[in-house]
């Protein structure tokens, strides 16, 4: 591995004094006047440990199964670790970058349920309002019955989705990739795929099979049409639903989704390189994207230069469609750790966070392992722990994760084997970045966890 692809570790600016658990519900950011430059070790944080995690990260790149990553630890409110090792595009033999622009995938529906919580928080919307009272072409719904013998019929919906289901995954929406025919092709044939980039191979194969003009609005409309995959509020299901929440935004606000993004939560945070799509003078620092292959390797999926990340779509996906950088996910991370503020800019108020980050799936409606359907459960021992908040998951019982984290982590991870989460007892947020998918080739978020966990001296 050519010198240039060598990790860089970073220390960055700390707090003088943390705030951990038993002070406050979140911790409380140090004044930048009083932040010296620092050593892990000065946080409770060992160097050494965390330099044992990239050896294992390293390992991954230099045997060919990662074309790079990037990770960032915070604790007392500031970057402490960073390391930038390989590729962002081995084809052009571009090294990864600090401020290389990745696919975030569904690291985008955290994002979009805070800016949810912030139309809430305005009072446009209760969250348990019915959520056809904002988008009359989702009332009456019916739900589709799987038979023993493969046939299907369909039944009324017993009570009406809210935007808590939407917030929680609990409306029998689902995926085109997740439901089971024939409805997830129904999905697919009717374009209500938000955030989906065909690749350049599929659109010359004309099988991207998008409507590239479908909006948010026709999403809706149709998604009306087709049954749900399950009775409201009776699981939880993975689904499109950060992306109708985008709608209600645009329905209840008045501008459009990605405008409402960038005005109340890109603008005011200082992220400058997060959207949905990126700008042509931006090309070089964009990476490309890699598939796992059957024997270990990768095979290039999205160039950056042919990508059609640099076109805005006419349908921004909120649970799919962003890209951004470590340092900018890391301020939004941050800003949910500090209980809704992040130097200076209050985002949601701190009960509004407690809120988010609290478990909404009780075990006693929804079993010990909601999330089992989910890639969570590559990280938390087949989903076993773990509770999910408002677009997110929680830790509800350490032991049971089989990992050394706290109870109260919150966090979600992307298709492309992104990862971030927020740990509020430990005060310490984690973003890790790389281009991979899909998110479970690997048990990176396992070695991850368990990693900067071990790092903990106090």
């Amino acid at each position: 591995m050519p010198d240039s692809l060598r990790m860089r570790a970073l220390t960055l600016a700390t707090a003088a004094s943390l705030c951990l658990a038993g002070c406050a519900p979140f911790p409380t950011a140090t004044p930048r006047a009083a932040a010296e430059e620092t050593t892990p070790e000065s946080v409770g944080l060992s160097s050494e440990r965390l330099a044992r995690l990239d050896q294992e990260l390293e390992a991954y790149v230099d045997d060919g199964r990662l074309p790079g990553y990037q990770l960032q630890v915070a604790r007392g409110g500031r970057v402490v670790h960073e390391s930038v090792y390989g590729s962002m595009d081995l084809e052009e033999g571009r090294p990864l970058e600090r401020d290389t622009i990745f696919r975030i995938y569904s690291m985008s529906k955290v994002v979009t349920g805070v800016a949810t919580m912030v139309a809430w928080e305005k009072g446009l919307f209760l969250l348990n309002d019915p959520v056809a009272k904002f988008l009359p072409a989702l009332g009456d719904m019916e739900v589709m019955v799987w038979d023993e013998d493969g046939t299907t019929s369909t039944i009324p919906a017993e009570r009406e989705i809210t935007v808590l289901d939407l917030l929680r995954h609990t409306s029998g929406f689902s995926y085109h990739f997740i439901a089971p025919p024939p409805l997830g092709p129904r999905y697919a044939e009717q374009s209500i795929t938000p955030g989906l980039r065909p690749t350049p191979r599929e659109t010359a194969l004309g099988a991207a099979g998008a409507d590239r003009d479908a909006t948010l609005a026709d999403m809706v409309e149709r998604l009306g049409r087709l049954p749900l995959v399950q009775q409201p509020g009776s699981a939880w299901h993975y689904g499109i639903n950060m992306d109708v929440l985008g709608r209600l935004i645009e329905v209840t606000d008045g501008r459009s989704f990605p405008d409402f993004l960038e005005q109340e939560v890109f603008a005011r945070l200082g992220m400058d390189d997060t959207g949905f799509h990126v700008d042509a003078g931006d090309v070089e620092r964009f990476a490309a994207l890699y598939g796992a292959t059957s024997d270990g390797g990768m095979a290039l999926v999205d160039p950056p230069r042919g990508s059609a990340y640099l076109e805005e779509p006419a349908m921004p996906g909120g649970g799919g469609g962003l890209v951004a950088t470590a340092d900018d996910y890391m301020r939004f991370a941050l800003m949910l750790l500090r209980g809704g503020e992040y130097e200076g800019e209050r985002i949601l108020s701190p009960r509004t966070v407690e809120l988010m980050t609290a478990n909404h799936l009780s075990p006693v409606d929804f079993g010990d392992r909601p999330l089992a359907f989910s890639t969570a459960g590559d990280y938390a021992n087949g989903g076993l722990g773990l509770g999910f908040g408002l677009t997110g998951s929680v830790v509800v019982e350490p032991a049971s994760t089989g990992l050394p984290v706290s109870k109260g982590t919150f966090g979600w991870g992307g298709a492309a084997s992104t990862f971030f989460w927020i740990d509020p007892e430990e005060d310490i947020a984690v973003v890790f970045m790389t281009q991979l998918l899909p998110s479970n080739t690997y048990p990176l978020r396992a070695r991850l966890m368990r990693g900067v966990n071990t790092a903990l001296m106090d």
